[in-house]
């Protein structure tokens, strides 16, 4: 079991016990605490992560855009909670730290990736992206293509 999943369960299950008729199911309140625990664990070690490198207006513009188009995307999920904790505070991070060169097939690549694979909206992610053509920004690409990598669906 996840980190994640412990400690949700942990708390959850103390919640029950100081009021188990208000409250709902020990299940429920893990699953909705996991979720709470990993969306805003994200959120902050990204956010300390570009505090310490001196990027945090950048991390928190690539955590933004990546958050964005992944809701209007969907995507790759992990089985694990932890994994998926790892692999996305990464791969938000890692965008305002990357030298860019050639921004336009950066955006057109992402923007081709979301028109073949989403299995989502299509029409407004791909005009949110192709806007960046306009703004040239290498921090919106990489998160953008960041996670127009994850909706390729490998080995399935």
């Amino acid at each position: 079991m996840s980190l994640i999943l412990q400690a949700s369960d942990m708390i959850s299950t103390k919640i029950k016990q100081a009021n188990p008729e208000e409250t709902s199911s020990v299940e429920r309140m893990r699953a909705l605490l996991a979720l709470q625990f990993l969306n805003y664990g994200i959120i902050a070690t990204v956010l300390v992560v570009g505090l310490i490198t001196g990027k945090v207006v950048e991390s928190a513009l690539s955590c933004l855009c990546f958050v964005f188009l992944r809701n209007a995307t969907g995507g790759f999920h992990f089985k694990n909670l932890d994994h998926c904790f790892l692999f996305s505070v990464f791969v938000i991070s890692i965008g305002p730290h990357i030298q860019t060169e050639n921004l336009a097939v950066i955006i057109l690549t992402s923007s081709i990736l979301v028109a073949i694979y989403s299995e989502k909206k299509k029409a407004l992610p791909v005009t949110l992206i192709l806007g960046n053509l306009l703004i040239m920004s290498p921090v919106i690409a990489l998160a953008f293509l960041m996670q127009a990598l994850t909706l390729i669906k490998l080995g399935r």
